[in-house]
């Protein structure tokens, strides 16, 4: 798994804040971890800020992210907010929010580019979770509440 991220790290521009990190990416990265041959389940979670519906289920997922901390399963959110207004709008929404993980800050203006690489069911819309482990992969285009999310994790390692 270090050599996952190790790779991973080559393609972010990390910004640091106090307890978490907004890492600037591409599809390269997201691909890796989705194609990751690890025994590790991966939970990628597409959302913004200025996404009504992925504000409410901001916290389910939160939880989610808590539960999982020790364990072989990782949340990865990746936000389509602008990377430039990352000060004005994201990072402050994520310190009023007590929010203690990584981001990924990708070119929103560019996924049109790799869409279908992620998911041939996905529009584009947000929010969208993809679950992947393995090569094994489950995606969902809408929101999800802490049971949903919970039973999906459940069933997915159940397969």
């Amino acid at each position: 798994m270090r050599t996952l991220f190790a790779i991973s790290s080559l393609f972010f521009l990390s910004i640091s804040m106090e307890a978490q990190s907004i890492e600037r990416t591409d599809y390269h990265s997201i691909d890796e971890v989705l194609n990751s041959r690890y025994d590790t389940t991966y939970i990628v979670h597409f959302w913004a800020t200025w996404c009504r519906p992925c504000k409410e289920e901001f916290s389910d997922f939160m939880k989610l992210y808590k539960k999982h901390q020790d364990d072989e399963v990782r949340i990865i959110f990746v936000t389509f907010d602008m990377p430039h207004e990352a000060d004005k709008d994201l990072i402050p929404y994520l310190k009023k929010n007590h929010y203690h993980a990584s981001v990924w800050v990708v070119d929103a203006t560019k996924v049109h580019e790799w869409l279908n690489k992620v998911s041939k069911e996905w529009n584009g819309t947000v929010p969208a979770t993809i679950i992947a482990k393995q090569g094994r992969k489950h995606f969902f285009e809408h929101t999800m509440d802490y049971a949903a999310l919970k039973s999906e994790v459940k069933m997915f390692n159940a397969e």
